[in-house]
C-alpha cells in the first residue's frame, strides 16, 4: 500500500487482493492506482458494471504486451526471436542461458529481474481501457484524507498540484515478497535462510541456504 494511502480505512481505500466481487461500485466513484494487469483489468470490470472509473499512474505510459504473432517466418524468428519472457535479443539471452545470467553479481541481477518483466496490460484488455477510462499517466498522489466519507486526493502532475474526489481508491500497487510472512516455515528454517532484499536467496540450481529446502519446498 503507497505511503500516501495507508492511513485511511478499508471503506475507504483497499489493495486490489482485498476485492473478488466489485458489484459493491456500482453507480460509485472509484480510483485505481497502478498501471499493471491488476489495476487495468480491475478499472475494465468496474467501467463494465457502471463505475466511474479513474486510473492513476506514476509513469508517462501504459506498457502493453504484444499478442501472439501467430506464425512467423524463419527470417522473423531471427529478428526478434520469442522466448518465454517475450519477444528479442535481450529476452532470449536470459531465458537461454540461465546459468551464465546466474554468474552476475547478485545487484545486476537483481535490477534486470526488477525491470525486465515491469508492469504492463494484456493485449487483449486494451481495447477495453483506451479511450474508455481516463488515464491519468504521470500523476503521483502526495496525500488522501477522509472528507464526510469520501476520499479526497491531492495529486502531482506536470509540475502542478490539484485536488479530487472519489468514494473509494483500489491500490494495485503490487506485492513485496518476504519470506519471513510465510507462516509454515518454521523458526529454525528461517533463521538459516539466506535472504536478499526478502525473498529467499537461491543458488544457480534454485536451492536455498537451507539444506533440502529448494524454492519449490520453500
Amino acid at each position: 500500500m503507497p505511503p500516501s494511502l495507508r492511513e485511511l480505512s478499508p471503506e475507504l481505500v483497499s489493495h486490489s487482493d482485498d476485492h473478488r466481487d466489485l458489484t459493491k461500485f456500482i453507480n460509485k466513484d472509484v480510483v485505481v492506482v497502478g498501471g499493471g494487469q491488476s489495476a487495468l483489468e480491475i478499472a475494465a470490470l468496474l467501467h463494465e458494471q457502471g463505475t466511474k472509473t479513474r486510473i492513476i499512474i506514476r509513469e508517462d505510459h501504459v506498457v502493453w504486451l504484444d499478442p501472439h504473432l501467430g506464425e512467423r517466418t524463419p527470417l522473423q524468428e531471427r529478428l526478434w526471436p520469442e522466448t518465454g519472457l517475450g519477444y528479442g535479443w535481450k529476452n532470449y539471452a536470459i531465458a537461454a542461458f540461465p546459468k551464465l545470467f546466474s554468474l552476475l553479481p547478485r545487484s545486476e541481477r537483481f535490477r534486470i529481474g526488477l525491470g525486465k518483466i515491469g508492469p504492463a496490460g494484456g493485449w487483449w484488455l486494451r481495447d477495453r481501457v483506451v479511450g474508455k477510462i481516463p488515464l491519468l499517466t504521470s500523476h503521483e498522489i502526495l496525500l488522501a484524507r477522509d472528507v464526510g466519507g469520501s476520499v479526497r486526493l491531492t495529486v502531482h502532475a506536470g509540475g502542478n498540484t490539484f485536488e479530487t474526489d472519489t468514494d473509494h481508491v483500489i491500490a494495485a500497487t503490487g506485492y513485496t515478497p518476504d519470506v519471513a510472512r510465510l507462516g509454515y516455515l518454521d523458526r529454525a528454517t528461517l533463521a538459516n535462510l539466506k535472504t536478499f532484499k526478502r525473498p529467499a536467496l537461491l543458488g544457480p540450481a534454485c536451492e536455498s541456504s537451507v539444506p533440502g529446502c529448494s524454492s519449490s519446498a520453500c
